[in-house]
């Protein structure tokens, strides 16, 4: 039993039954004086929470009374309030009964490691469930609208001169916010920034510089940060009758200076040793918090903060009060916009295989479901194998504007005369799409931000949030189900030789299984595809960085070459495995514990074989990074190729290409890549299986570990 209640429930309780102090305080035969003081305390001793919760009287204090009541000994106990306090509650009873059971002096040995094991496994459970923290990412091109659309979602308006909402971010038609941006609740508001180093801005600096000779420059995001940073802003003059822009960074080039000089002029005009700053906290007193914030995320992002340096995250902390209501304790995070189809990112990745992140794929009406996300759904999904449709963790939203939805074409001659009918024509119209396309159907939302009830999008979400916790809620109930049949089942003998059996089915599943099959396709053939389709800005960017350009990750497309091979490579051997798997649960199908432990061995394959793409990942982004580093000749080659007219992207992909093919010492990168596989499927995928079907003491369930 819980020693206090905590006051807030015993609260809300009461202004969920209509009762105000003085109400409740004559039930109690107290004064509303002293009934107020017992309010304004953190918790209340259970004897007066219950005298409390009983003079309400209404069903939910009922169950509030009924609920601290419950013995809670061996997991934490979860809010009143959390989502999915009943199935914690028989995770928890699960746990006490497997403990019961393993102190009965009758306890047979025979099953120590089973339970060991499903108490392991319970408590995962309880680690995934019991938070109630999740990311939504919004992934699109630049310019679709995701900002503005985000904004209006989450109420984040301010007026505008006129007295029209706006948004508290810097929007524009593209290339406006200069990094990604995460929304989350807070006691306050207030800003945290992280911020390039100051070397990383060096190197920006110096590509801002020579961008205006010859070479490729920054995006126009940092380029906008840098000269604010600097003072070095472009002016608008008349010139010879013809309106222009001076530059006096030119002047300077112009001048006589090197870049060199140039570029250390530039950073001496930055003064990085005075903008340290890493955050701001609104006080208390002061008022007007979103047009505080407004004003400063727009100094930040701009450049225009004299305390704040370059910025690579920005999270934007918010009263919850401010926030629109959830069950859940949700972050918002505006991710930088994909240029042209680079969508290959690591930042773009991690949200992806993120386990407790809902990714919303953000694409314009007019071409839904866009380039962006079906090369995301492709490339990042697809081909690496992710598994983020089948845990229900990606989402369309398309965002319509104006009168896009009116006039929609169906199948016939009819057009939508409604938005909602077109949003219904171009639904079955994406579903075609991504069939076509070979993808798997994933849902699809919708979004006017100037006409749509932001509301009804935020009740969607948080449902495909629920979606999310409810894979993990059923693998909780199996793995109560399991523990119950474990502990009823009475011929522990006949359970024991059937695991003998399994054991002995899987030692052969690994003989049969344990090699790898050759590569089916070269790592850098898929950077050599990202070249001929990436974006040519980003392209020069990281050629001139030796790789190494945050928008486009040479060492980041290596890697994914490598997962998407291990993917391949490894398809049919986990399909063959599963099958076996299936097989010996309907052999072992009237065995109740023995067919929850192979649904759990299943469970974990699929869960094993991510944790091996994960570190194929790496394999193939560090594999080539030395090699890379020295190819002095090549990184100049590419460089050298910018400027000198059309066909840029195919020019670089035939050097890359034939450097990758003619240098003789990548064969032991290749070797490498070979053997670090090939160790990582034993260590990620084939002994885990073994350990597990031993019934030994296993690792926590990947996802729910990573979580």
């Amino acid at each position: 039993m819980e020693s206090t209640i905590p006051t807030a429930v015993l609260r809300s309780a009461r202004e969920n039954a209509g009762l105000n102090q003085a109400n409740l305080a004559t039930r109690l035969g107290v004064s509303a004086s002293v009934l107020s003081r017992l309010e304004k305390e953190e918790t209340t001793e259970p004897a007066m929470a219950w005298r409390y919760l009983d003079a309400i009287g209404s069903a939910e204090s009922s169950a509030i009374r009924e609920f601290y009541s419950l013995d809670w000994r061996i997991s934490d106990r979860p809010a009143f309030n959390h989502p999915n306090r009943d199935i914690l509650w028989e995770v928890e009873r699960a746990l006490q009964e497997l403990q019961t059971f393993e102190d009965d002096p009758a306890f047979d040995q025979i099953l120590a490691r089973p339970v060991h094991i499903l108490r392991n496994r319970l408590m995962a459970s309880t680690h995934f469930l019991l938070r109630v923290d999740h990311g939504i990412a919004w992934i699109g091109a630049i310019s679709v609208g995701k900002t503005t659309a985000l904004a209006r979602l989450m109420n984040l308006l301010i007026p505008d001169a006129n007295g029209l909402p706006q948004s508290i971010f810097p929007v524009g038609r593209g290339r406006t916010t200069v990094c990604e941006v995460v929304v989350k609740a807070a006691p306050a508001f207030g800003i945290i920034v992280e911020s390039l180093s100051n070397d990383e801005i060096r190197t920006l600096v110096l590509e801002l510089v020579n961008g205006l000779t010859t070479e490729a420059g920054v995006s126009t995001e940092i380029d906008r940060v840098l000269r604010n940073m600097a003072e070095l802003r472009r002016r608008p003059t008349m010139e010879s009758g013809k309106r222009v822009f001076v530059d006096p960074i030119r002047e300077m080039l112009a001048g006589g200076n090197t870049v060199e000089d140039v570029a250390t002029q530039i950073l001496i005009r930055l003064n990085l040793a005075a903008r340290t700053q890493n955050q701001i906290i609104l006080s208390e007193r002061k008022e007007r918090g979103l047009e505080w914030l407004a004003n400063n995320v727009e100094k930040i992002n701009f450049g225009q903060h004299s305390d704040f340096s370059v910025p690579r995250q920005v999270t934007v902390l918010l009263p919850s009060k401010q926030l629109r209501a959830s069950s859940y304790d949700l972050r918002v995070i505006d991710t930088k916009g994909v240029e042209g189809n680079t969508t290959q990112r690591a930042d773009l990745q991690g949200q992806i295989d993120d386990a407790r992140t809902l990714s919303l794929l953000c694409t314009r009406f007019e071409d839904a479901p866009g380039s962006v996300s079906l090369a995301i759904m492709r490339d990042n999904l697809k081909e690496l194998g992710a598994d983020a449709v089948e845990r229900r963790r990606i989402c369309l939203l398309v965002l319509p504007r104006g009168d896009e939805a009116i006039g929609v074409r169906g199948d016939g001659s009819e057009t939508s005369e409604t938005r909602e009918e077109g949003y219904f024509f171009r639904e079955e119209q994406i579903r075609q799409a991504l069939a076509t396309h070979g993808l798997p159907e994933i849902p699809v939302l919708f979004f006017d931000a100037m006409r749509d009830n932001p509301q009804q999008l935020w009740l969607e979400m948080n449902k495909h949030v629920a979606a999310i916790r409810h894979n993990y809620e059923e693998r909780a109930r199996r793995l109560v189900d399991a523990a119950t049949a474990l502990i009823s089942n009475v011929d522990a003998a006949r359970s024991q030789e059937a695991r003998t059996q399994i054991a002995a089915a899987v030692d052969r599943l690994v003989k049969s299984y344990g090699q790898l099959p050759p590569a089916s396709r070269a790592a850098h053939q898929n950077l050599i595809e990202q070249l001929r389709e990436g974006h040519a800005s980003s392209i020069a960017a990281s050629m001139n960085r030796r790789g190494v350009w945050s928008n486009f990750s040479v060492h980041h497309m290596l890697g994914a070459g490598v997962r998407g091979d291990a993917n391949a490579r490894t398809t049919d051997l986990i399909v063959r495995i599963d099958g076996q798997l299936v097989d010996l649960e309907q052999q072992f199908d009237h065995l109740a514990d023995i067919r929850q432990l192979l649904a759990t061995l299943r469970d974990d394959l699929n869960d094993s074989r991510q944790e091996f793409l994960v570190q194929a990942l790496t394999v193939g982004t560090e594999a080539f990074k030395p090699y890379l580093e020295d190819a002095h000749n090549l990184w100049r080659e590419c460089a050298s190729r910018w400027g000198r007219g059309a066909g840029y992207r195919a020019d670089v992909a035939e050097i890359i290409q034939r450097w990758f093919e003619e240098t003789a010492e990548l064969g032991d990168a290749r070797k490498s890549i070979d053997k670090s596989l090939q160790q990582a499927w034993h260590e990620a995928v084939l002994t885990p299986l073994i350990n597990a079907s031993r019934v030994e003491d296993a690792d926590e369930d990947s996802n729910l570990e990573a979580a």
